[in-house]
């Protein structure tokens, strides 16, 4: 978490391969009409923390979930936490990770079936026991940092 401080501060500056993927970031999420970014600016049903997840923190997975509604991280696997989003009537959260590759969205979702392995109750119930705050490997954390400032700000003009 403390290097996340530093870049809030703007200590570290930001490369352009990893600006540009803040701005890929920016353009799914926050540009388009049905991103969780663009929702949450709206005012409407999604967010950027999650307790204890803060928008742009790194994170490492220290047990391995697989959310009853799709989607796998392996303990040891690390990702970018970018927000969720809630389907208000049917029961589902949806959180949005980034391992600088691809998109993970761990979805949970109250009607589906859990099992032992399939879980929802549990991870929500404790989900800092599935994952740990870890240092970032790149500056894209500055980035984020100024994204999610962007998108407060945005919320903050419609209210």
């Amino acid at each position: 978490m403390n290097s996340l401080f530093r870049l809030l501060r703007g200590r570290e500056k930001i490369s352009a391969a990893d600006q540009a993927w803040v701005d890929a970031i920016e353009a799914t999420y926050l540009t388009s009409e049905f991103g969780h970014l663009r929702i949450f600016a709206d005012g409407r049903n999604a967010g950027l923390d999650y307790a204890p997840f803060m928008f742009g923190g790194y994170y490492r997975c220290v047990e391995t979930v697989n959310s009853n509604g799709g989607c796998t991280m392996e303990a040891g696997e690390e990702a970018w936490f970018l927000g969720y989003y809630v389907f208000p009537y049917d029961g589902v959260l949806r959180l949005h990770l980034h391992d600088g590759r691809q998109e993970r969205l761990l979805t949970f979702v109250d009607v589906y079936p859990e099992t032992e392995t399939l879980i929802r109750s549990t991870f929500l119930a404790r989900p800092e026991r599935y994952f740990e705050p870890a240092p970032a490997p790149s500056a894209k954390a500055a980035g984020l940092a100024a994204l999610r400032e962007k998108v407060l700000s945005l919320r903050r003009r419609r209210q």
